[in-house]
């Protein structure tokens, strides 16, 4: 878990990536990732929180890696498209 935080008063946010065992090979082809983010009304407050992690994030990704963004609130949302 990679805890962010911006400054001391201001919100945070955090990234968890859960993997299989040990027993496996190393990545070569680049590595999947998909960010879930809540969208319901009491996040509303935190979109741009969000919307800043993940983009830092992106942007530090290797050109061979993939990414999804599914938004959920009421209902789960692909803003990638697939």
């Amino acid at each position: 878990m990679i805890p962010f935080r911006d400054n001391e008063s201001g919100h945070g946010t955090f990234m968890m990536v859960v993997t299989p065992g040990l027993d496996l090979k190393p990545l070569t082809n680049g590595v999947d990732y998909v960010y879930v983010l809540d969208t319901s009304g009491s996040m509303s407050s935190k979109l741009h929180t969000l919307a800043d992690g993940v983009s830092k994030v992106i942007g530090k990704m290797s050109t061979n890696d993939r990414f999804r963004i599914v938004t959920f609130s009421t209902q789960a949302s692909d803003l990638t498209g697939g």
